[in-house]
């Protein structure tokens, strides 16, 4: 009988243990939608910080805990704010994909992050490229070198992201 409940309770804490483990790494943040009609919605984002590549590629939003999940791709929202940071849907190469604004300011100031996964040797990877919005609404690739060189700059100059409060 020992032998029996010492098993179940090692099996219970596992499960206990592997299910804080897991909650920890994707969690919800207040946040909202805005949709391509200009809609907003309002709610909950899903993050996953050891997998950022996930903020890139889709959303998962709910009203509030226990509500039901949506998913939305970047084709369907104009952009999303999630944890003081903003995601913006754009056209890159013919694919539309989010991009993470890591400065505002002036043309020359609106830094951008795009991340992309591909395939090397078996294991799936992220790149990431940077991007300067152009005062006609283009996007231009900035070299790696260049981007590091501007958020550095950026960091110099403390210029904050200008993200309208919505009340959240």
């Amino acid at each position: 009988m020992r032998i029996k409940l010492g098993g179940f309770i090692c099996v219970f804490l596992g499960l206990m243990i592997f299910n804080t483990i897991v909650s920890a790494q994707a969690k919800y943040g207040k946040g909202y939608i805005i949709m391509l009609n200009n809609d907003t919605l309002k709610g909950e984002i899903k993050t996953n910080a050891k997998r950022e590549f996930d903020n890139y590629i889709k959303i998962a939003y709910r009203k509030s805990e226990g509500n039901e999940i949506k998913t939305f791709l970047p084709k369907k929202v104009k952009s999303y704010y999630v944890d003081s940071t903003l995601y913006l849907s754009k056209k890159i190469d013919d694919d539309v994909m989010f991009v993470k604004r890591l400065s505002s300011g002036t043309a020359s100031e609106n830094l951008y992050e795009s991340q992309t996964q591909y395939e090397a040797m078996n294991e799936l990877k992220v790149n990431s490229d940077y991007y300067i919005e152009k005062e006609n609404n283009d996007f231009v690739k900035v070299k790696s070198k260049k981007a590091i060189k501007l958020i550095d700059e950026l960091k110099l100059k403390k210029k904050p992201i200008e993200v309208a409060d919505l009340g959240l």
